[in-house]
């Protein structure tokens, strides 16, 4: 995974605050996983819960907003979806570091 430590704590910290206490989980999908390759922006699957993903999906500028304050000007892309979505399946869960 081509993401530094301190991205990966601010982005999650990032997620903590928007959700405002809905359960998350953090999933890293892309060229990002792929250690060879260069570059590439940052894309990001967050499951919540069905019923939060519309609110949630609403409010994303301002989640994108915080992570690219915390990590810099970035390329990313942020999806919004439940777990019962297929599309964070090919995808690596991110977590805060020890």
């Amino acid at each position: 995974m081509r993401l530094e430590e301190f991205a990966v704590d601010a982005i999650l910290a990032s997620v903590k605050r928007f959700t405002q206490g809905v359960p998350f989980d953090v999933y890293l999908h892309g060229s990002r996983l792929d250690d060879t390759l260069k570059g590439g922006d940052i894309d990001l699957f967050i499951v919540v819960p069905q019923e939060q993903v519309e609110t949630l999906s609403k409010r994303k500028h301002y989640l994108l907003s915080a992570i690219k304050s915390e990590i810099g000007q970035q390329r990313l892309d942020v999806t919004i979806c439940s777990s019962h979505s297929s599309f964070f399946l090919n995808s690596e869960k991110i977590q805060l570091s020890s």
